[in-house]
């Protein structure tokens, strides 16, 4: 190491230690084979790499390095580390085990936003945000602009410009935008596969791989081809969805900039019958240039309160194109030669003190009184009235106020009409899904089609942090607004362990009466909702379908009512409501409804408010015969009802509901009386299942379930009773981790025959691992680098652990209820907020996995000393378990808190006081 502590030369020695191992034949054969000018001139050139090389190391480090510290327009540079390695190691461990939010470098004026990344350009400087051709919409730079523009310039009734470049990632997509030379036609969205030879010319121009996953398909032997059929199919599709970008022509002829923030053409509809990494990029430019833009943007002030600012709609211009930058840099920076650092933190803080925060706080219509909002307490109590809702009056009461609309009120009154005036059998699907994506085994219904972002499935990592992102900043949504929604289905079950998701899902799912699904309409759909930035990027837009007064399954096209949607890859969280209806009730409430049909009768007690006459009430069988003799309805319409009607008796004679034989509208009406309540797909709750709702952690976060979850559970799946040993879906729950373990991996770590003399032995079963040989399994976790094991098992342990002093608490009958109520209050008050995420912000994890991808090369971090990082991760799990062991939570580590914590409530960890073998046997009770 030099004099100056740095640890350019460790970086530096590694790389050319590896450039020479690469090089060396063609080294030899020269000091041996050409003459000594030829070796001289290969000297030269190792030694002007030798130079380069240790310039590009420094600058990378130096960027690595940059401080926190607020607003900075000082001229000095930071100054460089003093322990290198230490550094590295401090990276590893933060890259792995660090789930706090906070940025691993600063984001400047100079360095970053006028620094061209990529093109034949890429390091040079541009003089002026106003010569940017592209930039990368970091959250700092956005956050920045948005807060100061708020305070200066923006109300309650002044729209925001707005473009998807500017709240949605481009990162890859903005390397197009360069490929002048390269990208002639728009043909490159709509091949089955990229034209490898233009892939190859593309990124050779741009200086940049144009994606990551799935690129061994063009790596292997003989590049993939197109057949005649695909290259006739790929022109058509172009010629049918792709158009030349005039508007950005004439821009750029007007602003003297060729090709800014456009690759020329336009994506006008979405074509899926194309790989993953062609998809992206047509989907990124069609959500660039022809995706309708949000009605507003809803920004969450932590989970206590949001504000939401109307988003202005007949333009589409980045905060470059409408002078929000300029502006910002105007009334911030004095002297743009000094260095200036984007200090979002203090500009978003300056935001919140400000009369414009108190202008814009978002007061949601719908839940004035106190006892209809959730979150106030354990219990949110839902009303029956919750799960039934007049659309009609709704639509009499905003028509009688047509010129004093909000933009949300006007969108919802609008789908209002539509769904009230459209039979179920015309409803038009409304969700879309990328599902005839070729080669991802149909993953693409998992997405929705406007936002779809790549193949992340592929990446198992970046898929659980785009989801976790999602289910807190929903979940904090919901509680900033106090909207009713709970936990459902398979998010149910994974949070009975342990208060996750379980790791092998990839979707979650939530429900909420009907009455709060309108108020979430009314107040949020198309709004583009994003995380407070002090504590994510989570970016989403809130889109509820055109169906919503629709309440069976109708078509079959709309079993959806909501999508939170998240726009960076287009993951989504289906919501769906409950409410009465006409559907027939299901095998499961046979007991229920035979218990109670004579109390109940026949006769017609409640009608559906949603129904007009002669429009939406007629049955199926009756639709088809008016049909036939209508000429205002077509052939496919006709087609339409007719499959509908054949389905109906194919699979009428073996249905088993006990309502079957019953009209639509008797059914409405005992469903009604018996209050069971159903979504679109059939599944059927009773009120007192649901009503009351439970405050609980989520995540991380709070979230509510139903206070019969268990119940539930067991309706819809064979739950088993027991909460250690559970086997599911090839996985297996270790109670002593409290989290799901593949089988492959739980042999490999077990290393029961001693095949690996690396690792431990562990000699208890796995169905009743002791104490210490979970500690042996952590410790083979490290010992063979199962960093995503291991990494997981430590973030979430806090929450694992959370959970499992409530499954204490709820299910324990050593405490009455009174106890219950107030130890669960005081854990939520007390330890809730202490509850650090389990994964790292997906942005964060991105820079810092640039970062490691940068400086990872160095020598002396080899194998052993990553192994040494994780034994060190791993013995602090184990400290934290060996706390569980002795009956202590180990959230509170000083005796003197814990003490004073225990004056107030018993922070104990007791046994269970029923056997955990069937703990699960029935609800809990509260």
């Amino acid at each position: 190491m030099d004099t100056s502590g740095t640890m350019i030369p460790r970086v530096f020695r590694g790389k050319m230690l590896h450039w020479l191992q690469r090089h060396a034949p063609f080294i030899s054969v020269a000091l041996h084979k050409r003459r000594f000018l030829s070796t001289l001139t290969i000297l030269v050139c190792i030694s002007l790499g030798i130079l380069f090389m240790q310039t590009l190391d420094k600058n990378v480090y130096d960027l690595a390095k940059l401080p926190l510290d607020g607003l900075r327009t000082d001229s000095e540079p930071s100054p460089p580390s003093i322990d290198a390695a230490h550094d590295l190691r401090q990276l590893y461990k933060k890259f792995h085990f660090d789930t706090a939010f906070e940025y691993p470098t600063s984001y400047e004026l100079q360095k970053d936003l006028l620094t061209i990344p990529f093109g034949p350009r890429k390091g040079q400087k541009v003089k002026s945000v106003d010569q940017l051709q592209f930039y990368d919409s970091d959250p700092r730079l956005v956050w920045s602009v948005l807060a100061d523009h708020l305070v200066e310039e923006a109300s309650s009734a002044t729209p925001l410009p707005f473009s998807w470049y500017d709240w949605a990632d481009f990162h890859d997509y903005n390397k197009l935008i360069p490929a002048r030379e390269s990208l002639q036609d728009c043909n490159f969205f709509f091949g089955v596969h990229f034209n490898a030879s233009l892939l190859m010319q593309i990124e050779h121009e741009t200086g940049e791989e144009l994606f990551g996953i799935d690129r061994g398909y063009y790596n292997t032997e003989g590049d993939p081809k197109f057949s005649e059929s695909e290259i006739t199919e790929m022109i058509q599709r172009a010629n049918s969805s792709c158009v030349i970008d005039s508007h950005s022509f004439a821009e750029s002829k007007r602003s003297g900039l060729s090709h800014a923030f456009s690759v020329g053409f336009v994506v006008q509809s979405l074509q899926d019958q194309v790989r993953p990494e062609v998809y992206r990029l047509q989907a990124r430019n069609h959500l660039l240039n022809t995706l309708s833009i949000p009605l507003s943007l809803t920004i969450l002030n932590r989970d206590s309160g949001a504000w939401q600012i109307p988003i202005k709609q007949d333009d589409r211009q980045n905060m470059v194109q409408s002078g929000m930058i300029q502006k910002y840099l105007k009334r911030a920076s004095k002297d743009s030669s000094k260095r200036f650092e984007f200090d979002y933190v203090s500009e978003f803080d300056r935001f919140c003190k400000s009369d414009a925060s108190k202008s814009l706080n978002l007061k949601i219509l719908g839940l004035q009184e106190e006892k209809d909002k959730a979150f106030n307490g354990l219990f949110t109590h839902l009303q029956e009235n919750d799960f039934e809702f007049d659309a009609l009056a709704k639509i009499e009461e905003l028509s009688a106020r047509t010129e004093s609309l909000s933009a949300h009120e006007s969108s919802y009154l609008n789908s209002l009409l539509f769904s009230t005036q459209t039979h179920f059998a015309f409803a038009p699907k409304y969700f879309h899904e990328p599902g005839g994506l070729k080669d991802f085994q149909q993953l693409g219904r998992h997405h929705d089609a406007r936002f779809f972002n790549g193949a992340i499935f592929r990446d198992p990592k970046e898929t659980l942090l785009r989801l976790n992102s999602m289910v807190i900043t929903f979940q904090k949504f919901l509680k900033a607004n106090h909207l009713s929604c709970w936990l459902a289905h398979g998010s149910l079950f994974g949070y009975l362990y342990n208060g996750l998701n379980f790791p092998w899902d990839n979707d979650f799912d939530v429900q909420m009466p009907i009455g709060h699904l309108h108020i979430l309409a009314l107040n949020f759909n198309q709004s583009l909702v994003v995380e407070d930035p002090r504590e994510g990027n989570g970016r989403f837009l809130l889109d509820v379908g055109s169906s919503i007064t629709h309440r069976t399954q109708g078509n079959g096209n709309n079993n959806i009512d909501a999508r939170f949607i998240d726009v960076d890859s287009g993951l989504y969280i289906d919501i769906t409501a409950l409410s009465v209806s006409s559907a027939m009730l299901s095998t499961h409430d046979a007991v229920y409804f035979q218990q109670n049909k004579d109390s109940v009768g026949t006769e017609v007690k409640h009608r559906d408010p949603n129904l007009i006459a002669n429009v939406t009430d007629t049955p199926l069988q009756i639709l088809y015969n008016k049909l036939q003799n209508d000429t205002t309805y077509s052939d496919q319409e006709r087609r339409d009802v007719q499959g509908l009607v054949e389905k109906f008796n194919k699979d009428f004679p073996s249905n088993q509901s006990p309502t079957k034989f019953y009209s639509a509208e008797q059914r409405y009406s005992i469903n009604h009386e018996l209050g069971l309540y159903n979504c679109r797909n059939h599944h059927f709750v009773q009120y007192d299942m649901v009503s009351k709702l439970v405050a609980t952690k989520f995540h991380g976060v709070s979230a509510l379930v139903p206070n019969k979850y268990i119940t539930l559970l067991k309706r819809e799946y064979r739950a088993p009773m027991k909460f250690n040993a559970v086997t599911f879906q090839s996985r297996t729950f270790i109670e002593g981790l409290r989290s799901w373990i593949q089988g492959p991996l739980l042999r490999k770590l077990m290393n029961v025959a001693g095949r690996s003399e690396n690792l431990e032995r562990v000699k208890s079963p796995a169905n009743n691992l002791l104490s210490i040989d979970v500690d042996i399994l952590l410790k083979n976790c490290a010992r063979s680098n199962s960093i995503d094991f291991l990494s997981y098992v430590h973030n979430s342990k806090e929450i694992s652990t959370y959970r499992r002093k409530e499954i204490e608490l709820q299910f324990s009958e050593i405490y009455s209820i009174e106890e219950k109520q107030f130890l669960l209050q005081k854990l939520d008050a007390n330890i809730g907020p202490r509850l650090k995420p389990i994964m790292e912000d997906p942005r964060i994890n991105d820079l810092r996995k640039r970062m490691w991808h940068e400086l990872s090369s160095d020598p002396e971090l080899n194998d052993e000393i990553l192994m040494e990082l994780n034994l060190e991760v791993a013995d602090d799990t184990i400290a934290w378990n060996s706390l569980l062991d002795g009956g202590a939570l180990p959230f509170l580590v000083g005796v003197e808190e814990r003490e004073q914590a225990r004056e107030n409530y018993d922070f104990n960890l007791r046994p269970l006081a029923i056997n955990p073998s069937n703990v699960f046997i029935r609800d809990p009770t509260f």
